[in-house]
């Protein structure tokens, strides 16, 4: 297990209340695969033939889809900003007007990174964004790592595949234009409290002014999930969240909300009706640590988000095919109530590119 002893400041500070688990979407929203509106009445998914699809977040309808462009940006009122990859190394904005259908606005510049940088997913290679509008521009901060991709490598290997780089990139939302700029100065992160620091960490990130950490326990078999917070002044009581055998941690794409669960005593073992709960996932807030919903477990989760009065979380599903060459594994984007934990519709989006296993 892994020993924490600093954090990393992220890019993006929010501050979170327990109303805001009912309480309308922001701008630029994450959703699995997408972003959803500033109302949380419509998501824009990635779909599974390379565009994007205008769901209907209440009732899984599709609204519109376009092509031309393949990852969702962000949404305010009336536009959708999304990017097409460009090369290997590069991008493309484009606007797209909401209440006419997905009619095409705008198209940005070209924008190139480093050559060794890879805008899409592949393997030993990662690149983030985070997106925002500020006075008429469309703000882009990057982060881009590079890693030996291969099995077993030496220091050498790993040393010279290794790299980092970052940046902002400005796009005049009138002409297109695009301008780079050096990344904006992060905050410096706060001290880690004394208490924590042989913890072992499954959760960390700003909550406004402050620190919240999610730190496991392990003893007699058990193990115990409590959440930490602390700002430059004082340690707050932990408090406990969360107990159990197998305890499994997924934060929401916007790291909000901390998902738990007791997982099952082996992949293979189906939980009955009675056993449910007890897989299912419960949803706290980071800000305070209040339990505040709970949903059903679905094998092949791989993110959760919370907008409004729902959950929505990315699903891979199952593949038939040969395993020793490159496939896709089809997901879908499925919707959860809050209040009762229903399931309320599934859509189909983009798949996730596999590579056979190592050898």
């Amino acid at each position: 297990m892994r020993r924490v002893t600093h954090f990393i400041c992220r890019l993006v500070t929010v501050v979170l209340t327990v109303s805001a688990v009912a309480a309308s979407a922001r701008a630029g929203q994450f959703l699995p695969c997408g972003v959803a509106d500033p109302g949380g009445r419509t998501g824009f998914v990635a779909n599974s033939h390379g565009g994007i699809d205008a769901v209907d977040l209440a009732t899984g309808e599709l609204l519109w889809d376009v092509d031309g462009a393949k990852r969702p940006a962000l949404a305010d009122d009336d536009r959708l900003f999304a990017w097409a990859p460009l090369k290997a190394n590069g991008l493309r904005v484009l606007a797209f007007k909401r209440t006419e259908g997905g009619r095409r606005l705008l198209e940005s510049e070209p924008v190139l990174f480093p050559d060794w940088v890879r805008v899409e997913e592949g393997p030993g290679r990662s690149f983030t964004t985070r997106w925002r509008l500020e006075k008429g521009r469309l703000i882009l901060d990057w982060e881009a790592r590079a890693w030996y991709k291969g099995a077993h490598a030496t220091s050498r290997e790993d040393a010279k595949e290794r790299r980092f780089a970052e940046g902002q990139v400005r796009i005049d939302m009138e002409t297109g234009k695009a301008e780079t700029a050096p990344i904006e100065q992060r905050i410096s992160p706060l001290r880690l409290p004394k208490e924590l620091e042989k913890a072992v960490f499954r959760w960390q990130g700003p909550v406004g002014d402050a620190h919240a950490a999610l730190v496991l326990e392990e003893s007699d078999g058990r193990q115990r999930l409590s959440l930490w917070s602390w700002d430059a002044e004082k340690t707050q009581t932990p408090k406990e969240l969360f107990t159990g055998k197998r305890l499994r941690t997924l934060p929401t794409l916007d790291d909000r909300f901390l998902c738990l669960r007791e997982a099952a005593p082996s992949p293979d073992h189906e939980p009955g009706l009675e056993e449910s709960k007890q897989y299912g996932w419960s949803i706290f807030t980071v800000d305070g640590g209040d339990r505040v919903a709970w949903i059903p477990y679905e094998a092949g989760t791989e993110g959760i988000a919370v907008v409004g009065p729902r959950a929505y979380c990315i699903v891979a599903g199952a593949f038939n095919g040969p395993l020793d060459k490159p496939f896709v594994r089809p997901r879908s984007l499925k919707a959860f109530d809050l209040k009762t934990g229903k399931p309320l519709w599934e859509h189909p989006v983009e798949g996730k590119s596999c590579l056979p296993p190592a050898r």
